[in-house]
């Protein structure tokens, strides 16, 4: 069980949060100004953004890992602009303090400042703590994150001042390298350029069995070309500690757009580690072989790479898939219209 954070942290955390405010930095840092903090405690990198230059919007976020950095790069290229709301929250991985009316605070956040003594008075002034994950309802800060989200608060306020009388500070000629500030074995903060880590991704499939294969591999070859996707569902579970969107797995017929199959997953069981048995069963079950799956993540056209080759299934990774959006956004509708999901 993940700890909440103490008083003090919280009393630290508020404090910084108002220095931020005052100082104000988006009043001349664009979200595109990034730079990174490591992480003393875990070594983790924050790759640091300013949100509300254009008004609307006063944050400080941390996206954390590489995994964060590609997810804000995802939503700052417009990718999900065309999407469901929803959409570009799935990509997330970040903590946050945005600076908000005190209509959009929780029950805990009020009485957190409440505890602490403190007041707020007005418009986007209200501190708002959050903790940003794939597949789950932004949430409540724990202890390591309101320490690692304090940290990073303090050295933004150490370096935003200095973008202000150098706009041009935080760029790299080459692009690929940010502005990295690292706590010495002194204790010192020191700053260099660095790229990010590579991303480790777990691409671990549970592969049928070669007898199965073979079985499936004796049944006709149609002329069928499936769409196989995967999205979380626009509404959360609440049978956890952080309420969470279950992954759907949805397969649609290319030509028709009929949708074949869709399956509720569990948050412990990845998409992609499910889908080469889910597929030949499916297979099995039609008594058909399709010639072709086209996929529009990387994760599902590597799983399905094994199946491919041995039963003479062309797999292809697409940007789009038209008929398997189309089911999506009617999911999706379906689910909302008589509720929201939960924030």
């Amino acid at each position: 069980m993940q700890l909440q954070p103490t008083e003090k942290q919280w009393r630290t955390l508020y404090h910084l949060a108002g220095e931020f405010q005052k100082l104000a930095p988006w009043e001349w840092m664009w979200d595109s100004d990034i730079f990174s903090i490591e992480n003393p405690k875990n070594k983790e990198r924050g790759y640091c953004c300013v949100m509300g230059r254009n008004g609307e919007h006063f944050a400080f976020a941390v996206y954390r890992g590489t995994e964060g950095l590609e997810g804000f790069d995802r939503v700052a290229s417009g990718e999900y602009l065309a999407k469901h709301p929803l959409a570009a929250l799935h990509v997330q991985r970040c903590l946050m303090v945005s600076f908000e009316d005190r209509g959009q605070l929780k029950k805990n956040d009020i009485d957190s400042i409440k505890n602490l003594g403190l007041h707020f008075h007005g418009k986007n002034v209200w501190p708002l703590f959050r903790s940003y994950e794939p597949g789950y309802v932004p949430w409540y800060l724990t202890a390591d994150e309101a320490e690692f989200l304090a940290v990073a608060i303090e050295q933004a306020l150490s370096v935003a001042p200095r973008v202000k009388e150098n706009q041009k500070m935080l760029q790299k000629y080459d692009g690929e390298k940010f502005l990295t500030c690292k706590q010495t074995t002194k204790g010192e903060w020191s700053e260099q350029w660095l790229e990010p880590e590579p991303r480790e991704v777990d691409l671990t499939v549970a592969q049928p069995v070669p007898e199965k294969i073979s079985q499936v591999k004796s049944i006709p070859r149609q002329q069928q070309i499936l769409e196989v996707s995967s999205f979380f569902a626009p509404a959360p579970v609440d049978d956890m500690a952080r309420p969470y969107y279950p992954s759907v797995l949805l397969v649609v017929d290319h030509t028709s757009g009929f949708i074949m199959h869709t399956r509720v997953l569990e948050k412990k069981e990845p998409v992609h580690f499910r889908l080469p048995l889910e597929v030949v069963a499916l297979m099995e079950k039609w008594n058909s072989r399709p010639r072709q799956i086209l996929v529009d993540q990387q994760e599902l056209f590597s799983a399905l790479q094994h199946v491919g080759a041995h039963l003479d299934i062309k797999i292809e990774l697409c940007d789009e898939l038209p008929m398997a959006d189309q089911a999506q956004q009617s999911m999706y509708e379906f689910f909302t219209r008589d509720k929201s999901a939960r924030v």
